[in-house]
């Protein structure tokens, strides 16, 4: 008797798994990458003519993926992973199929940058060490017509009658021009 009771039960048991299982479409495979699999991509199975989500999951550290769905029809199965260049998969859903295996390969995503220029110009006056720089064309407006000329627009320097360079009341001994 209890064992005709047991059996009964299991029997009752397998009735309502066998049922919430009717039906059901598993969609399941394998993301990979150009070296690996893929883990932490974002899969959405969407339907095709609402465009709203009707399941969705991660891949897993294998890069596996299984999503169930009862419901048939057409639909988009997206797989997202920053870097990644985003795929969509049409699928369509039938009555007479409950298993769809489907594995995917995700390309890199090169980004082109735009171009950037950066402009920097030196500084009118910088100090370097013991050293003084000054960027001529700063002090310059183009009508000097001799290194002299442009050295007697920059202040704190001095001319001497006799060639000599003074720069804030003090003679210095050497003047190195670059460019």
């Amino acid at each position: 008797m209890i064992r005709k009771v047991n059996t009964s039960a299991f029997s009752l048991l397998f009735s309502f798994v066998s049922i919430a299982s009717f039906g059901q479409s598993i969609i399941r495979g394998r993301v990979r990458g150009a070296k690996n699999n893929l883990h932490s991509v974002g899969i959405v199975l969407k339907n095709g003519a609402t465009n709203t989500i009707v399941a969705y999951t991660f891949s897993d550290q294998n890069g596996n993926y299984s999503l169930k769905t009862a419901k048939k029809g057409n639909y988009n199965l997206i797989l997202s992973l920053f870097g990644y260049t985003t795929k969509t998969i049409p699928i369509h859903l039938v009555e007479n199929k409950d298993r769809y295996p489907i594995d995917v390969f995700l390309q890199k995503e090169v980004t082109p940058l735009n171009e950037t220029v950066a402009n920097a110009e030196y500084p009118a006056v910088s100090v370097k060490k013991d050293t003084i720089v000054l960027n001529p064309k700063y002090f310059s407006n183009g009508q000097e017509q001799n290194l002299s000329a442009l050295l007697q627009k920059i202040p704190g320097i001095e001319l001497g009658s006799q060639g000599a360079i003074k720069v804030n009341g003090q003679e210095i001994e050497r003047l190195i021009i670059d460019g």
